[in-house]
């Protein structure tokens, strides 16, 4: 585990890319996004209806989205 100011650190001098996984839950909705942090690229981004949790099938796209990359 890495501080914040280590991230941060990380971020901004890092020669390879950092991806951000992003995943917002409402009351009734989820939505999940991998961004590049070198280009800023969204690599993926998904927003499923009434689905609340974070899913082992979440992890399977968001795989493949980063592989494809």
């Amino acid at each position: 585990m890495v501080s914040v100011k280590e991230l941060n650190e990380k971020i901004l001098t890092e020669k390879e890319p950092i991806y951000y996984l992003l995943y917002i839950k409402s009351s009734t909705d989820k939505y999940v996004t991998i961004i590049n942090s070198i280009t800023g690229e969204m690599l993926y981004t998904h927003y499923t209806p009434v689905s609340y949790n974070f899913k082992s099938d979440d992890i399977e796209d968001v795989q493949k989205a980063i592989m494809k990359n």
